[in-house]
C-alpha cells in the first residue's frame, strides 16, 4: 500500500491532474513500507508500517489525490486503519464480503 500511493502520486503529480483519484483495491492492512531503496515487511503490520502509510495519505490530500478504497476484507484493525485514511484524506470507502460476492 506504501509503495502503490508513493508511485502513484508521483505519476499524478507529473501528470499535472486536476481532477486526480487513486481506486485502491486491498484485502488486508499495509505490511510493507519503503525507505532508501529497501522493503521492509511486517506481519502483523507494524507501527511505523501504519506511520509511513498514513503520511503518503497525507502527501495525496495535500496535492487533492482523492483516494477511493475497496475493501475486500473487513475486519476491526482493517477498518480502523482506514478510520485513520480518511481523517487525513478525502477517502471514499467500500467493503465487500467475500462470502456475499462469492455467491
Amino acid at each position: 500500500m506504501h509503495h502503490a500511493l508513493m508511485l502513484v502520486r508521483d505519476l499524478l503529480f507529473k501528470a499535472k491532474c486536476s481532477n486526480s483519484k487513486i481506486i485502491m483495491i486491498v484485502d488486508g492492512e499495509p505490511t510493507t513500507y519503503i525507505e532508501q531503496g529497501y522493503a521492509y515487511f511486517d506481519y502483523p503490520s507494524s507501527y511505523r508500517t501504519i506511520l509511513e502509510t498514513l503520511q503518503h495519505g497525507k502527501r495525496c490530500a495535500r496535492q487533492n489525490i482523492i483516494i477511493n478504497t475497496f475493501m475486500l476484507e473487513s475486519n476491526s484493525y482493517l477498518s480502523g486503519f482506514f478510520d485513520r485514511m480518511t481523517r487525513i484524506n478525502k477517502v471514499t470507502r467500500v467493503e465487500f464480503s467475500m462470502r456475499r460476492l462469492s455467491g
